[in-house]
């Protein structure tokens, strides 16, 4: 589908994140990146944390973000999101494009510009039609 939306001269560039082994080899991750964020339309600071579990299915994780915020009356609220993901190597998102038509004209590490390293966060890859 990408494909038949990208102009003959257009790029496509796709940020995701790159696998770390260690927190890969773990059964739960609690906790993670814990930031806080103003909701101006509710005029209200959150708290979210994120939670990770390993699945059965390879390459699969179950991803459960933790939402906490405090109401006009001081209770504590809370909400949570769940979603699977998917994650992918280096090689394999580029043989995943390649299959699919497109060229991956440079791999970025980081949104620094950074070469993708095994320590590197991101995988952000500018590509365009092979």
């Amino acid at each position: 589908a990408i494909r038949r939306h990208l102009a003959p001269r257009g790029r496509l560039w796709l940020d995701v994140f790159n696998p770390d082994l260690s927190m890969l080899a773990k059964d739960v991750r609690i906790g993670l990146d814990p930031c806080a964020f103003f909701v101006p339309r509710y005029d209200r600071t959150v708290f979210m944390t994120t939670e990770i579990r390993r699945t059965r299915r390879p390459q699969v994780q179950r991803v459960t973000f933790r939402y906490k915020w405090f109401g006009p009356d001081g209770r504590e609220h809370g909400q949570r999101t769940e979603f699977d993901m998917t994650y992918f190597f280096p090689r394999e998102l580029q043989m995943l494009l390649e299959r699919n038509g497109l060229k991956i004209e440079r791999l970025f590490g980081n949104y620094d510009g950074s070469e993708v390293t095994p320590a590197s966060p991101r995988l952000i890859a500018r590509c365009r039609l092979a």
